[in-house]
Parts: C-alpha cells; structure tokens; sequence
C-alpha cells in the first residue's frame, strides 16, 4: 500500500503539470488570436479609412474640375498640367530654309542645294536652328549659353528645301519665355535666312486646336473689317490700328504689323 500511495502522489503531481501547461498554453493560443484578431481589424478599418480618403479626394477634385466631374476628367485634367509644364521650356521655330553657303564671291545655287544629300541638308537646318538660339542668347543676355548640347527635334521633314517647324527644349520655362520675348529681333538680323524665321511657345493639342480657331476668326475679321490692321494678341483678334490709302492705291498703315 505504501508503493500505491508513492506512485498515486507521482501520479497526481504529473497530472497537476500536465494541467498547467494545458492552461498556459491555451493562454497562448488565447493571445496570438486576439493579436491576431487586433491586426485583422486594424487592416480592415485601415481599408476603410484608405477608400474614405479616396472618395474625400475624389469629390474634392471633381469640385476644383467641374460639377458632375468624373475621376477620368480629373487625370485629363492632370494630364493636360503635366503637358504645359514639359512644354513650358520649349520653343518652336518655323520659316527655317535650308542655306546656301557662300564660298569667297560664289553662292550656292539651287541646283546646288539639290544635290545635296538628305543628311547633309539636315545638318545645314540645325546648323541655322543652333544660329537662331545664338542670336537670341546674345539678345537676352545670355551669350554664354551652350548650344551644342540643345536637342533639336525635326516636326516633319524637310521638302522643297523648307524645314519643317524645329522643336528645342532650353530646360528652362523663363529662358523659353525671354527667347520668345526676342523672337521679332530676327527680322533685323544680318543674315537673310534669319530673318523670315518666327519663334513661338511650343504648344499643347488643345492649345493648338485654340490657335488655328483663333486662325480661322482672323482671317474672318480681316475680310470683315479691311481697313484694319488686326492680330492675335492675349487669346483674341484685335485690331492694332487703321489701314490707311496711300498714293498709288497702295495700302499702308500707321498702326503696328503682325
């Protein structure tokens, strides 16, 4: 009977531990599925906050954009922003002519030009294209500029020895904005090919869309109204001054020339 009770004292103390570490591990288990249960709420109701910032957001662009404004009004809207600003640095050149070259007292005749290769006549536009960015450098105090690493990009090809309208991004919004500014100052320039070159901002497609409207009105107003002179200034045709009949039948004007 005494080896009964030892081994039922044994007996009871491994059950008493067993028990216990039964009740320690539930209390485990217990905790790792409140954490976890804590974690999955916390995910839903940051889901939750995320869709609500979302719409909030949404609405508020759809206010700054219109009325009735969907989400792909406001990325259009986003779009056409991003393309002013890459645009902003810009500048366009049209007017530019293949040049002939002069060689002691011999110019180059058309002929001449002709046979040159497509490459070569390439060469000759960026070459005028980098003059014209020189010339405007020196007008607005920007003589030191570097031209030789400006990017030249070609909007067609060139045909009949005329260049298509010429792209160059300067990297710089106000440099774009001063080179336009001093744009009109080719006309004076000492070189003939210089000076029946226009320089313009470079222009969005919806802005583009606008111009040739504005074009279009232009060219209405002038049959319109002959005996004025108008121009497209600040978005809109207006006139700058009276054409005035001068001896001969010929037209002049003492307002300002487009």
């Amino acid at each position: 009977s005494g080896i009964n009770a030892e081994y039922g004292g044994l007996l009871q103390t491994i059950v008493s531990e067993m028990v216990k570490k039964q009740e320690s591990l539930t209390k485990e288990i217990n905790s790792v599925a409140e954490t976890v249960k804590k974690s999955v709420d916390e995910t839903k109701s940051g889901i939750v906050s995320v869709k609500e910032a979302v719409s909030s957001a949404e609405k508020t662009y759809a206010g700054v954009v219109g009325k009735g404004s969907s989400v792909s009004a406001v990325k259009e809207t986003i779009k056409e922003f991003d393309e002013e600003k890459e645009k902003s640095s810009a500048i366009v050149l049209s007017g530019l002519v293949v040049p002939k070259y002069v060689t002691g007292e011999d110019e180059e005749t058309a002929a001449d030009i002709d046979r040159l290769s497509e490459k070569e006549q390439d060469t000759r536009v960026r070459d005028l294209a980098r003059e014209v960015v020189r010339h405007l450098a020196n007008k607005s105090d920007h003589s030191s500029m570097n031209t030789d690493d400006l990017g030249f990009e070609f909007l067609g090809k060139i045909k009949d020895k005329k260049a298509p309208l010429v792209r160059i991004d300067l990297g710089s919004g106000r440099l774009a904005q001063s080179f336009i500014r001093y744009g009109p100052s080719l006309k004076s320039s000492n070189f003939n090919d210089l000076q029946n070159v226009y320089v313009r901002k470079d222009m969005t497609f919806k802005e583009r869309m606008r111009m040739r409207e504005l074009a279009k009105t232009l060219q209405e107003k002038i049959r319109e109204f002959p005996d004025q002179y108008l121009v497209i200034r600040d978005d809109k045709v207006t006139s700058v001054g009276k054409r005035r009949v001068q001896s001969g039948n010929s037209v002049g004007g003492d307002g300002e020339n487009s």
